[in-house]
């Protein structure tokens, strides 16, 4: 099973929502912390969690409403290559075929170097060989490094191979 987002994995490998529940935003970090590094996953940086979490669960003062921390003994782990996702992004006219476990922070790094406006169109559970394959596939569109003029019939057909392929 791959994932996409790092803090939603987190909560349902080591967390339960139970209505009336709060937990301390303080331990919900650590948790996450904890987890993160057992698990050798990236880490995101306390405020970039707590203002993710935010937009996620509602708060109360220090407490995030509806969640309660599993014993850690219940938690669950992925590896790494498991929240590998394929991203498309674009900035208005050409398209990104690139590989993360964090698109939005990776959309992140490539607008600092870009005068367009970049957006997310799509990710999908896959790693470097998915992206190799959209590579090979689009290489006469290929208009420099990973970035391709692609039709909006060609970003269907990329839909399609994620539809139909053998990913689990």
């Amino acid at each position: 099973m791959r994932r996409s987002n790092l803090i939603l994995t987190f909560v349902e490998s080591c967390c339960l929502l139970v209505e009336g529940a709060g937990c301390d935003q303080k331990e919900l970090w650590e948790a996450f912390d904890q987890w993160r590094r057992e698990a050798d996953l990236f880490d995101i940086g306390r405020n970039t969690f707590y203002k993710r979490v935010s937009e996620l669960f509602p708060r109360e003062g220090g407490k995030v409403k509806r969640l309660f921390i599993k014993d850690p003994e219940e938690w669950e782990y992925w590896e790494a290559h498991e929240l590998r996702r394929v991203y498309l992004i674009s900035d208005g006219k050409f398209v990104k075929i690139g590989v993360s476990s964090n698109p939005e922070y990776r959309k992140g790094f490539l607008q600092v170097g870009s005068s367009q406006e970049l957006v997310i169109l799509a990710t999908f559970p896959g790693d470097e060989k998915e992206e190799a394959e959209l590579h090979a596939h689009f290489s006469q569109k290929r208009e420099r490094g990973e970035w391709f003029l692609l039709t909006p019939e060609d970003i269907l057909w990329i839909f399609g191979y994620f539809a139909y392929s053998d990913i689990e």
